[in-house]
């Protein structure tokens, strides 16, 4: 089956600075899955995934975001990933284990432990202790 968009793609750009996404192209009936390829770029500053289309800048601000372009007239719509996949340097690593804090004005964020002992990267090394069991008598 052929689409009317033919071999290119709308906004599409290959290489080491591009990733791929998810994407909806209107047709005839309906609308065709595929994925583009576009130039895109982790900022620290906005803590948003920057996508280059056509000389515009689109934001991924949340995991799995749906954001959209116009071309040639019609609707095209792309999926964002997610954010920690694609861009994990602006983030904590495993979200500090849930044990601590990140530090995101850290050059690169590092998560600071609840436990002041616990120096590993990602806050992995406090003990979390069961409450006692009490038992009630009756």
């Amino acid at each position: 089956n052929s689409n009317r968009w033919g071999e290119d793609l709308p906004g599409e750009e290959y290489g080491p600075q591009s990733m791929c996404y998810e994407a909806k192209l209107p047709i005839e009936g309906g609308t065709m899955r595929t994925s583009l390829c576009f130039k895109s770029r982790c900022n620290a500053e906005t803590m948003n995934l920057e996508v280059l289309i056509a000389g515009n800048v689109l934001r991924c601000q949340n995991d799995f975001q749906t954001l959209g372009f116009t071309y040639l007239g019609q609707n095209v719509i792309f999926t964002c990933p997610r954010l920690t996949v694609a861009c994990p340097r602006l983030f904590c690593p495993a979200n500090c284990s849930g044990k601590g804090v990140c530090n995101y004005a850290a050059d690169t964020p590092r998560c600071e432990c609840f436990d002041p002992k616990d120096k590993s990267d990602i806050c992995n090394m406090t003990q979390i202790k069961a409450p006692e069991e009490s038992r009630c008598s009756s």
